[in-house]
């Protein structure tokens, strides 16, 4: 059964993009590990291809509910305001639908990890390759060598949260104009690489519990 803890403590500024549990931050896994280097952040490009991506979270998200309700794949020419430059990466998910057919249980799920104090959006829960997986979509150019931390993060939030059906496979569905790859990560580096997820975290909640005095 849920974790019932984190369904009802844990709250979202979808604005600020912020988690926190009564008057409390919770650092996100992508606050402590970041697509974009900072130093990129305010190059147009890098602004416009999150936008981008953001954009394009949310019609895959429409797609996997579809999915999940009807079993049926949602054409991209049916998701509501998808732009032009859209299209060609919400078209790639749609060719990765039809390839592997997974087994969904989850789409865009917020989770709380209450020991360890951190939470997430985990782009999507299912079965894929016979195997119960977390994966995550990334539209940028090149995959960040945080993805493998950031999806270990995941798993063991979400293995937190889900104790009686854990995953333990990793995917990035990586999303390009005219195809997808499909990059996994080994589980024998799993517990390494949360490990190195956790000490990132430490120095990050370390960060803002103390630096914040110095504003």
């Amino acid at each position: 059964m849920i974790n019932k803890i984190t369904t009802h403590m844990l709250k979202f500024d979808k604005e600020k993009h912020e988690y926190s549990v009564g008057n409390k931050k919770v650092l996100s896994v992508t606050t402590v590990l970041p697509d974009i280097p900072e130093h990129l952040i305010y190059k147009q490009f890098f602004i416009d291809a999150t936008h981008r991506g953001t954009r394009v979270h949310e019609h895959v998200d429409t797609i996997n509910k579809y999915y999940i309700k009807k079993n049926k794949i949602l054409s991209s020419d049916l998701c509501s305001n998808c732009l032009e430059t859209d299209k060609p990466y919400v078209n790639s998910y749609i060719k990765f639908l039809k390839a592997h057919r997974p087994e969904m249980l989850l789409s865009e799920k917020k989770m709380f990890h209450t020991e360890l104090f951190y939470a997430g959006t985990v782009d999507l829960v299912a079965v894929i390759k016979g195997k119960l997986s977390i994966l995550d979509v990334k539209t940028t150019t090149k995959i960040a060598p945080y993805a493998k931390l950031q999806l270990a993060a995941y798993v063991y939030m979400y293995n937190f949260c889900y104790p009686e059906r854990k995953a333990f496979n990793r995917y990035i569905i990586h999303l390009q104009e005219k195809n997808y790859r499909l990059v996994p990560y080994t589980v024998k580096t799993l517990e390494d690489d949360f490990e190195i997820f956790q000490c990132k975290l430490k120095s990050a909640q370390w960060d803002a519990g103390n630096l914040s005095k110095y504003k």
